[in-house]
């Protein structure tokens, strides 16, 4: 009966929030994004400010990290296997609607292969890596994607991009 009893009022607090810090903004140079073509024009996005999954965001670092240093291996174009995945994320995922069950099944048929088919994933620009990157950061940071579900794929394109 303890559960039912009449509850003290809330007491508003008496101390204010300090004024948020906001970071010094990167020189244009500092804040440019490493594409592999810089002259092209492109839709490329920065990284987002990762927030979410501790270890989906240690993933996505380290996935962004090691797409960004590959050598000149070829550009993806629309044909590409990972193209579809490279539109912009935004709205890609509708209110009620599961972002994982949206994308396991997809990641599961073009990321779950073996090595040797997987080494033809491997392209640069936005219709290849790049874009998948990009997809994933966002379902993190907006759909609150936990990095255990995607780990073993990721895992296992990693270790292919560090062969080449």
């Amino acid at each position: 009966m303890k559960w039912f009893r009449f509850q003290a009022p809330i007491v508003p607090p008496t101390v204010t929030a300090p004024a948020l810090v906001k970071p010094a903004q990167l020189s244009s140079t500092l804040a440019q994004p490493n594409i592999h073509h810089p002259s092209a024009k492109s839709t490329y996005l920065p990284p987002p400010i990762l927030t979410g999954c501790p270890l989906g965001v240690a993933l996505l670092r380290k996935f962004r990290a090691q797409v960004e240093a590959l050598p000149e291996v070829g550009k993806a174009d629309e044909n590409h296997p990972l193209a579809p995945f490279s539109r912009n994320p935004k709205g890609c995922v509708m209110d009620g609607e599961d972002a994982w069950e949206k994308f396991d099944r997809p990641l599961n048929t073009l990321l779950q292969r073996p090595p040797e088919e997987l080494r033809n994933l491997v392209r640069i620009g936005e219709k290849g890596l790049i874009g998948l990157c990009q997809l994933l950061e966002y379902l993190v940071v907006h759909h609150q994607l936990t990095g255990h579900l995607f780990e073993g794929k990721l895992d296992q394109l990693m270790s292919v991009i560090d062969k080449v």
